[in-house]
């Protein structure tokens, strides 16, 4: 009782010291006082500059009761350290240390410093530091520093290692691999747009979430050929470029993990990187390892469980484009959702419905400062739009992504048909998804697509060959041009904008977000800072005016604002990592979500960083 009651007259004593910064000066004397009886104390230092006290003892008998005495102090005294130190010669040291430390627990050699009341003890061969350190403070009262030589860690670890794994090498990547964490690290689709990428490790199974391309700047994964053999498993969200582009990169480099994702994916995934190779060559991976990706692949419907170990995962619909998918995993109680992009209103497709539960979230953010009119008067925009430019005998070019966005165009011009009254073309790769997307209207249904659909195909006129386009450009009759790429970075939209940018009574309508490097952005930001309202580009070397009328319509399958705070502003979320944002929207997200959600914690995800859940 004593004890405790010193205990408590110390800490009552220092919490004024701490307060003031200077303690009582009395304050030697007191403790004094109270420790002299009982531990033989012979003085006591307060070093107010370092917060430290010192308390000397006149033998090494009174260290192993004061040891406890000053743990429970430090314990309740904010920002001071007491060290105990006592005076002694270097045999009753030895003394000490051979009663406790017998064999090969006994060190090569050692030290005390009765300066700083420290005792080191050097070994040679390989001792369990932890132990030793224990053991001497619980029998002696020591405060001990245990060093081993570095050569001898190394030689026992290369011989432990070797007898069970073959190699250090085997070991080391044994190691990185096992080591037990919940985390994401972001590889890319952090602060910005584009190549989304995320590194998720759930204990001992390492998850790569999507692995997109730079459409601007198009670079391979940063991952390492080591990294990219642990990864088990891929999973593919969506088939954009820039979310799935680099996949078969990985299965290049020898991947071994299954490819999960839905079927509609997989396939629109296949004519896109069938694509790529047409457009850019075999830069990154080859027909060979388009085949190899899909033979790993993992076909599964919506809500259909995959049990990982002790882990579940499973794809919910997105409502982005047809087969995206949010990825929702279960792993020790806890409920991680990625989104890749998705958005809640229906659509041609069914919009996206949230898990109940949500502990960890890595959500987009591509509009989270914008906030758009609802989907139907945003169609009924672009029709109105569009009709306009036929009334006046003009083109209308709509540069679309070859999936999703397309579709979701075609669908809003097959619904608004009476008005526009003209020939509707569909140039380039986006023909071929239309198929994909009537086949999954007639089987299942998938993703909810509107019967309407296939009816819709036959009302369109397919552009087949490079004549045919010349021939358009050149007849002089109003029409509609649906084509790729949506953000004018390549494909057929390229020849048409060279024929159509300097008539007046055209219109180039762009459909959606566009990003920074791209020619679509390029022009949209020429236009706002030229007094005429013209915007110059140059394609092929040779400049250009943009005469005809430039508009934008946002048939986006993005969340905006307002859905962004729909789905997560009551869910009481563990940690929001935001993602797939850039500029304002990304920091408005993040700023908002903050102060509005529930969540305990709103961050965004740098580059190259690893946060543990």
């Amino acid at each position: 009782m004593r004890l405790l009651e010193w205990v408590s007259d110390v800490k009552r004593i220092y919490s004024l010291a701490d307060l003031h910064r200077r303690p009582p000066k009395d304050l030697e004397q007191r403790v004094k006082d109270k420790v002299s009886p009982q531990y033989r104390l012979v003085n006591v230092h307060v070093l107010p500059q370092h917060y430290t006290i010192e308390v000397h003892f006149d033998s090494f008998d009174h260290l192993k009761p004061s040891f406890a005495l000053l743990s429970a102090l430090e314990l309740g005294i904010s920002g001071w350290k007491f060290v105990a130190k006592t005076a002694a010669t270097r045999e009753t040291v030895e003394k000490k240390i051979k009663e406790v430390l017998k064999g090969n627990t006994y060190p090569a050699d050692w030290g005390y410093d009765a300066q700083a009341g420290k005792l080191n003890l050097n070994y040679l061969t390989p001792v369990r530091i932890s132990d030793i350190k224990a053991l001497m403070r619980k029998e002696t009262g020591f405060n001990v520093e245990v060093y081993v030589d570095p050569k001898a860690k190394r030689t026992a670890l290369v011989e432990q290692t070797t007898q069970k794994f073959g190699s250090f090498k085997d070991f080391a990547n044994y190691y990185d691999a096992a080591r037990v964490r919940t985390s994401v690290t972001g590889l890319g689709g952090c602060g910005r747009i584009g190549n989304s990428s995320f590194l998720l490790h759930l204990d001992d199974v390492v998850m790569l979430l999507d692995c997109g391309a730079d459409i601007n700047n198009p670079k391979a994964p940063k991952l390492s050929d080591s990294e990219i053999s642990k990864i088990g498993y891929v999973v593919l969200s969506h088939a954009h470029e820039d979310h799935g582009g680099l996949i078969p990169y990985l299965y290049k480099k020898g991947c071994k993990a299954k490819l999960i994702c839905t079927q509609p994916t997989l396939e629109i995934a296949k004519l896109l990187w069938q694509d790529s190779i047409k457009i850019a060559g075999e830069q990154f991976f080859s027909a060979e390892d388009i085949g190899k990706t899909i033979n790993h692949a993992m076909i599964k419907k919506y809500a259909e469980p995959i049990y990982i170990k002790d882990k579940k995962l499973s794809l919910i619909n997105a409502g982005h484009m047809l087969g995206s998918a949010m990825t929702h995993i279960e792993h020790k109680g806890k409920s991680i959702l990625y989104t890749g992009d998705f958005v809640l209103h229906n659509s041609l497709l069914e919009g996206a419905k949230m898990p109940e539960k949500i502990d960890f979230l890595i959500t987009e953010t591509t509009y989270g400062n914008q906030e758009f009119s609802s989907y139907k008067l945003r169609k009924n925009s672009l029709v109105k739009k569009v009709a306009n430019a036929i009334k006046r005998g003009g083109v209308v070019l709509i540069p679309s992504f070859a999936a999703g966005r397309g579709q979701e165009v075609a669908h809003a011009l097959y619904q608004g048909l009476s008005e526009i009254n003209c020939e509707i073309y569909i140039d380039g790769l986006m023909r071929k998804v239309n198929n994909i997307y009537a086949n999954a209207c007639e089987n299942q249904g998938i993703n909810g697509v509107r019967e309407d659909f296939k009816k819709m195909m036959d009302c369109f006129t397919p552009i087949d060959h490079q004549n045919m386009r010349n021939e358009i450009c050149y007849d002089g009759k109003p029409k509609v041009i649906l084509t790729t790429s949506g953000m004018l970075t390549g494909g057929p939209v390229l020849m048409y904008l060279q024929h159509l940018c300097h008539d007046r009574n055209n219109l180039v309508l762009l459909a959606g977000y566009q990003a920074q490097g791209t020619l679509g952005r390029k022009l949209m930001t020429g236009k706002k800072e030229n007094y005429d309202g013209v915007a110059d580009f140059e394609i092929g070397g040779v400049k250009r005016s943009m005469n005809a009328e430039l508009d934008i319509v946002h048939l986006s399958a993005h969340a905006d604002k307002n859905q962004l705070m729909h789905a997560f502003s009551n869910k009481p979320i563990e940690k929001i990592f935001a993602v797939h944002g850039e500029g304002e929207n990304l920091d408005a997200f993040v700023t908002y979500a903050s102060q509005k959600f529930k969540a305990k914690e709103v961050c965004a995800l740098q580059p190259d960083q690893e946060i543990e859940f």
